[in-house]
Order: structure tokens, then C-alpha cells, then sequence
């Protein structure tokens, strides 16, 4: 079970020590903070993530936290065939039937879904305190996101500075 979060603020150059309990890590960028590591039973690992979503945004997101090291655990997708494609690309990745799954495999989710289907997945999932859950819409803000902080979860919003290409070229 997840203890604790270790958190950065964005563009801090701390470099922590495994004797203060903390690594020096790549990390990721997630609204105004920067979620690293957790922190579960005394040990380190890396965070668990899952995505709703497996289109450009998803996948190229994905795949490229993968290539830094992160632990991508779950996915699902409108189409089994996109969320099973992925999925066979990640390692310990597994393609779900549904968002709930991944909601339940992830401490940090990226819903990377169209705009017009935020809302309605993250009112559809049964999120628990002290989960994140991070959208990667350009046009909403974090309010979107209100279901996910009632029931406890910290919110944020992550959007590059340009498109995103396909994850295969």
C-alpha cells in the first residue's frame, strides 16, 4: 500500500539521497508539482501509472515515460484493440476492459481521452484519497476534474507546448 508521495516543486533541481529516503530521478512534470516517487512498506519505487486513453496523447506519453524508466501498469481504451496494443508495447503493462481497472492498478492516472470525454470518465470512475488524476486537455482547466478531488484525489492538469506525433515515427 502507497505510504506517502514524494513531491518536487516544478523546476527544482533537487537531487535527494537514498540516506534522506529520496533518489535522484527523472521526473514528470504534472500541473504545478512533480510526483516522482512513492514511497510503499519502507521501500522505494517508481509510481505506478495507469491512462485512460490509449490514442496519440496516450501512447506517446506512455511509451516515452517508459523509456525514462516509470512503471506503466494499466490501460484502457474506447477500443480493446488500441488499450491491447499499448500494452503489448510496455512491459507489465496490461490492457483493461474498462477505467475502473486502471483507476485501480494506478496511484497516478492520465485520462488522455478527447476533451468532449473527460468529464464524463472521471465522474464514471470511484477514485480513493491521495490517488492522482491528471488530464491532458489544452482547453480545461483542473475543475473538470472536480469528482476525482471529491473523493480525495489530487488533480492536475499536463499539456505539452505542441502537438503530439504518433508514438510510431
Amino acid at each position: 500500500k502507497l505510504n506517502s508521495y514524494t513531491i518536487v516543486p516544478l523546476g527544482s533541481d533537487t537531487t535527494e539521497t537514498a540516506e534522506n529516503r529520496r533518489i535522484k530521478s527523472p521526473s514528470l512534470a504534472v500541473a504545478e508539482r512533480v510526483f516522482c516517487f512513492s514511497l510503499a512498506q519502507g521501500e522505494m519505487g517508481i509510481l505506478k501509472i495507469g491512462f485512460i486513453g490509449a490514442g496519440t496523447v496516450g501512447s506517446t506519453l506512455a511509451l516515452r515515460l517508459k523509456e525514462k524508466g516509470y512503471r506503466i501498469v494499466a490501460v484502457s481504451s474506447r477500443t480493446r484493440t488500441s488499450a491491447d496494443k499499448l500494452a503489448q508495447a510496455i512491459p507489465g503493462c496490461r490492457a483493461v476492459n474498462n477505467n475502473q481497472a486502471v483507476a485501480d492498478s494506478a496511484e497516478l492516472v492520465f485520462v488522455t481521452t478527447p476533451d468532449d470525454a473527460i468529464a464524463r470518465v472521471v465522474s464514471e470512475v470511484k477514485w480513493r484519497p491521495g490517488q492522482s488524476v491528471v488530464h491532458c486537455s489544452g482547453a480545461d482547466s483542473t475543475a473538470i476534474l472536480e469528482p476525482a478531488r471529491k473523493a480525495g484525489a489530487r488533480v492536475g492538469a499536463f499539456h505539452p507546448l505542441q502537438t503530439f506525433a504518433s508514438a510510431q515515427r
